[in-house]
């Protein structure tokens, strides 16, 4: 937490506060400011110097407490609690009253009447509470402000990848289509082939009209089954694969194509070894996609910073399930392991 000294402020307030004690105190001894002395004006301005380092560091002190009592009481809207202007008052108590015994005995050089310092007390704890409040309102507007700000460039980055969904639709589609025509060109006797095809039109068809909207856990897994066999078959038969999806996984709704880029990049990226290991499971309102594969770490490092998958996964989270999500990624010198688990509580 960092806290921006702003010294007009505390200036300002220092003037405010001396000004208002010279005004009672004065009139409660008869004193007429404009027939004061040199040497009386010179101590004014002395006891305004004394009075400016306390406002200073009630102005630090201030920042400090509202920002603590502000973090704290997110969940609460932010209200203020008796504690907190408890220690602002026992704050301006002890700065007040040391800064008062210097002005009389340092400046003034006379004894301590305690008639006098009540009533200074009496006006500057009402003063300083005003000042708090201020300074609390200040921050409290300055981080309505921020959240405005990052609201706004959530929509605009929400509208950007809309835009980019729009224009990446044409090129599945077209696919699509010149699918349908290679799939009644290929020869009967060439399963292999013409098993490809078919799940890769599958694939396409779930990206181009099954996703308009929220999809089930089911459809979700369904769709990464068939990513699965369809990556299966051009990978070598030194592919060791290990998948396990709980059955509990059904009904739940849930955004489509947020765990595809953690498969994608298992099968880009497997080596060594060859192994790959997907789950989903549930723990109570959420649902956790792990995968887990070798890599060759030398390859990896030659990749290193040209994939946008992960970006791109985490400003869809982001705008999506804001809160909501967590994602860890792992990886040791031959293994990456990477989760992401949602809440799909509403």
């Amino acid at each position: 937490m960092k806290i921006k000294y702003n010294f007009l402020s505390p200036l300002l307030m220092a003037i405010l506060a001396i000004c208002c004690l010279w005004i009672v105190t004065d009139v409660a001894y008869g004193v007429r400011m404009w027939e004061l002395g040199v040497d009386a004006w010179i101590g004014r301005i002395k006891a305004l110097a004394i009075i400016l380092i306390g406002v200073s560091l009630s102005y630090l002190f201030f920042n400090y407490l509202a920002n603590t009592f502000l973090d704290r009481n997110k969940e609460r809207r932010s209200r203020p609690v008796f504690r907190e202007y408890l220690w602002v008052v026992l704050f301006n108590l002890v700065v007040l009253n040391i800064g008062l015994y210097i002005v009389i005995y340092s400046i003034n050089g006379t004894t301590y009447r305690w008639g006098e310092a009540l009533m200074i007390n009496a006006v500057a704890v009402p003063i300083f509470l005003l000042y708090y409040f201020l300074i609390r309102n200040n921050i409290l507007a300055k981080r309505y402000s921020e959240k405005i700000v990052q609201l706004e460039k959530l929509r605009v980055d929400q509208l950007e990848t809309q835009l980019k969904l729009l224009k990446m639709q044409y090129h599945p589609h077209f696919l699509f289509n010149a699918l349908n025509t290679i799939y009644f060109l290929i020869d009967e006797e060439n399963e292999e082939a013409i098993e490809a095809v078919e799940l890769l039109s599958d694939l396409l068809r779930y990206q181009l009209y099954d996703i308009n909207t929220k999809v089930t856990i089911e459809e979700e897994i369904d769709y990464l089954r068939t990513y699965i066999q369809f990556q299966r078959l051009r990978m070598t038969k030194r592919l060791q694969f290990e998948e396990s999806f709980d059955p509990e996984l059904t009904g739940q709704k849930i955004h489509p194509l947020l765990f595809l880029p953690l498969l994608e990049n298992a099968f880009k990226y497997v080596g060594e070894a060859y192994w790959i290991q997907v789950s989903m499971r549930k723990e109570r309102s959420k649902v956790c996609f792990g995968v887990s594969n070798t890599f060759n770490p030398d390859s990896l490092e030659q990749r290193k910073g040209k994939g946008i998958g992960i970006d791109n996964l985490r400003k869809r989270l982001e705008l999506l399930y804001p809160d909501k999500h967590e994602l860890r990624i792992k990886k040791d010198n031959t293994r990456f392991r990477v989760e992401l688990c949602i809440d799909l509580s509403e």
